[in-house]
């Protein structure tokens, strides 16, 4: 016997979270895998053949406005909630808390390699910076690159996942879950990949926790979450486009970071970012950003 399509929406709607993920993922892979083959062959991808920039962008685009549109779905259909309870509400403090969290994620990631050249851990190259093209080009396409990385990141873990695990299992065991999965998540790679990056974990975890606490601090609001995401991923986006750091091994990796290219994946990125956790814990409390918007 068929059932109604209001009882299957109630039924999907009181799923645990499991099987709200496992939805989720289905609904994803059900709408991406047409929609992508359909650019890749359309582009003139065969099997076998290596995807070109322009092709990985394209289904890295395909999936970026996809992951929303599912997101929308399950807010709309299954908890009968506005698209903002996943912390993207459009009032004052959050466009301040983005433009707050990017500049301190861009000092973050700037400081911490200032710090390490004044060590001599690494040195600056700045010969290919002609070469690279127009310094404002190359800022503005780090900016897109950083922002939307992180709107996508910070709407699916500290957004969408951050609701689910903190509906069933509390908002203490979803920051850390959540936190988990997003560091997992960076290892989506070749086993000899994982073996040659894996100390980088802790602070992939860390890195994601202060994000959590970034939406924590802003009455759940994900605008400085998606600002100091940004800005880190700003930073490193123009940094490694140039070639501009370059490290004289004169310590370990596991200090200046064992993936190249990304200082937070060191012991001194680790403190760095504890500093950083502390200012901006005190900036949100100073502003008043608990306060709901008046």
């Amino acid at each position: 016997m068929r059932l109604p399509l209001s009882n299957v929406i109630d039924r999907l709607s009181k799923l645990k979270t499991p099987g709200r993920l496992l939805l989720f993922l289905g609904m994803v892979a059900l709408l991406w895998a047409p929609l992508v083959s359909l650019w890749l062959f359309g582009t003139g991808w065969t099997w076998g053949q290596t995807l070109t920039n322009t092709q990985n962008i394209g289904a890295a685009v395909i999936l970026y406005l996809i992951i929303p549109t599912v997101l929308w779905v399950f807010s709309k259909f299954l908890d009968h909630k506005p698209f903002s309870q996943y912390g993207l509400s459009g009032d004052r403090r959050n466009f301040l808390g983005f433009g707050l969290g990017l500049g301190i994620g861009f000092m973050l990631c700037g400081s911490l390699l200032l710090t390490q050249g004044i060590f001599g851990w690494v040195t600056f190259d700045f010969s290919q910076l002609q070469s690279a093209g127009p310094l404002p080009l190359l800022l503005l396409q780090g900016f897109a690159v950083g922002v939307g990385a992180a709107f996508m990141e910070e709407l699916l873990f500290r957004g969408f996942l951050v609701n689910q695990f903190g509906r069933d299992y509390g908002l203490t065991s979803a920051q850390y879950l959540t936190s988990l999965i997003f560091a997992i998540a960076h290892f989506l790679k070749p086993l000899d990949a994982i073996l040659a990056t894996w100390p980088q974990f802790p602070g992939l975890w860390a890195f994601g926790l202060v994000l959590v606490y970034c939406r924590w601090w802003t009455n759940s609001r994900l605008g400085l979450a998606i600002g100091f995401h940004g800005g880190c991923v700003w930073v490193l986006t123009v940094v490694n486009s140039i070639g501009l750091v370059k490290y004289t091994g004169a310590i370990s990796p596991l200090v200046t970071g064992v993936m190249p290219g990304n200082p937070l994946s060191g012991l001194i990125g680790l403190v760095f970012l504890g500093i950083f956790f502390v200012v901006i814990w005190a900036i949100t409390r100073q502003l008043g950003f608990q306060q709901p918007e008046d």
